[in-house]
């Protein structure tokens, strides 16, 4: 038998599983216009955005918190309120009897991050190919690519919750999040772990 003994929820309604219920059952809209970015290209300007969370409230280095991106960050604070809300605060499992499956999409890079390759490479306005790829490259961040990796933040996040079990992380697409939520209940269900937590972002 499975049980859901913990809920986390980061969402447009509000930072918590009992703000997101509420804002529901009261009908309140979390629909807003965009300020994180420039949306003015966009035929649509509203948007249903969680609040960003705070790296240093969670406890995650500057970074790691780089590294882990916004959804990385969001699954960490919203796995840390299903635990805190399960039994296994009092009695917990084993780190490796603890599984972890996410469904998570890949991290959008930062505009800011290829800037100073971007202007070095167009001293005159204009791209200049053979020079990014002589000198300009050297600008970027040399971990630059790993921040854009799904499983970096899954993997950080795991960490930084202590779960040392069988996990997964899954792509992005409308059935991410369900499949680990399967594999999460299968893995329990099978005894290959004691506990299992699963998400989406």
């Amino acid at each position: 038998m499975v049980v859901i003994i913990g809920v986390g929820a980061v969402s447009a309604l509000g930072a918590g599983a009992a703000e997101t219920w509420s804002g529901l059952r009261s009908g309140r809209r979390g629909g807003a216009i965009i300020t994180r970015f420039d949306s003015a290209a966009f035929p649509c300007r509203a948007a249903a955005l969680a609040p960003d969370p705070d790296p240093a409230s969670l406890g995650v280095p500057p970074r790691e918190a780089w590294l882990m991106g916004r959804s990385g960050l969001i699954l960490l604070q919203a796995a840390r309120q299903a635990l805190a809300q399960s039994e296994m605060t009092a009695v917990r499992p084993a780190p490796d009897r603890l599984a972890f499956f996410a469904g998570l999409g890949a991290v959008d890079p930062d505009p800011a991050d290829l800037q100073g390759a971007a202007e070095g490479s167009a001293p005159a306005g204009s791209l200049d190919l053979a020079r990014f790829y002589r000198e300009a490259y050297r600008e970027i961040h040399p971990l630059w690519p790993l921040g854009m990796l799904n499983n970096v933040g899954f993997c950080l996040a795991a960490i930084q919750l202590g779960l040392e079990g069988e996990n997964a992380v899954f792509s992005p697409g409308p059935e991410a999040g369900l499949r680990a939520l399967v594999e999460a209940a299968d893995s329990v269900r099978s005894g290959r772990s004691d506990g299992a937590l699963a998400g989406g972002v």
